[in-house]
């Protein structure tokens, strides 16, 4: 059988885990709030549906809505 499992993943830019926003080093590496998160929302969402789901494989998956 298929099962059909919706997961929601926050759109927009992903900042920097850092302390109270206090970066070190030179300045090329001292962006906080304006990085681009490598990975594209599917691949995250994929994941996510996979821990969920252990025991069962990702076969596609397809934007919803925004």
């Amino acid at each position: 059988g298929y099962v059909v499992y919706r997961v929601r993943v926050r759109r927009g830019g992903r900042k920097k885990p850092v302390p109270k926003g206090i970066v070190y080093g030179k300045p090329t590496n001292q962006g906080v709030t304006q990085l681009k998160f490598q990975r594209s929302l599917r691949s995250v969402a994929e994941e996510r549906a996979g821990r969920k789901l252990a025991g069962l494989r990702v076969l596609n998956s397809y934007w919803i809505n925004e």
